[in-house]
């Protein structure tokens, strides 16, 4: 009986708060804040540049961030594959 009065009030408490801890789209738990700006950014409609002036969207230009570094990245990579002494398999 103890057990089951403690969670009752316990969700009575949660139920209370929710419309000032759950609910507010400002209180984002910092795990995932930087996961929220990033989608918050990318699904924005605005431009970049200015408008007369023809600035590329944001999603294009995370596009583009994202090919130059994976590029960017593999060119490393790709520089320490060639370099292995494949002397060693052969012997």
């Amino acid at each position: 009986m103890l057990v089951m009065s403690t969670q009752l009030i316990g969700f009575s408490i949660g139920g209370i708060c929710k419309r000032f801890l759950v609910a507010p789209p400002s209180m984002i738990w910092p795990a995932n804040l930087v996961t929220a700006a990033l989608f918050n950014t990318l699904h924005s409609q605005e431009t970049s540049g200015t408008h007369s002036q023809g600035g590329i969207s944001r999603g294009r230009f995370f596009t583009y961030v994202f090919v130059g570094y994976i590029l960017y990245s593999q060119r490393f990579y790709l520089g320490k594959v060639c370099l292995v002494d494949t002397d060693w398999l052969l012997s």
